[in-house]
């Protein structure tokens, strides 16, 4: 997210130059800051909703390009992140704050499978 927010900068900055010297990459230019869009936020680390809503758009970018691994992978690392937010931990990038919630994830899989697993509240 990060790297595609200082992107979608650069794109910024050298656009007059782009459509002034170079006209026919003000085209490609258009369409990079268009497919980079979606992925750009500036503060990927901040505990918030907004980063939550960001990745969901990232989950459906992916989804759109046929990434359908990557998708379900940050979907669940969305779903780990959603879950430290709801108990108010704001320290959510932190290991030792994703595995408790990671093992109840992993806990209710296991119980959906009916394997007799206490999942934790």
């Amino acid at each position: 997210m990060r790297q595609a927010n200082g992107l979608l900068q650069l794109l910024e900055e050298a656009k007059w130059e782009i459509t002034r010297w170079a006209k026919p990459l003000g085209v490609l230019l258009e369409r990079l800051r268009k497919e980079t869009e979606p992925l750009a936020y500036e503060a990927p680390e901040r505990p918030d909703g907004d980063n939550l809503r960001k990745q969901l758009d990232i989950i459906k970018y992916y989804l759109e390009k046929g990434l359908i691994v990557q998708a379900v992978t940050l979907a669940r690392e969305w779903l780990v992140s959603w879950m430290c937010l709801q108990k108010g931990d704001r320290d959510w990038l932190d290991r030792k704050s994703r595995e408790p919630v990671e093992e109840a994830l992993n806990a209710a899989g296991k119980r959906q499978e009916g394997k007799p697993v206490e999942v934790p509240s």
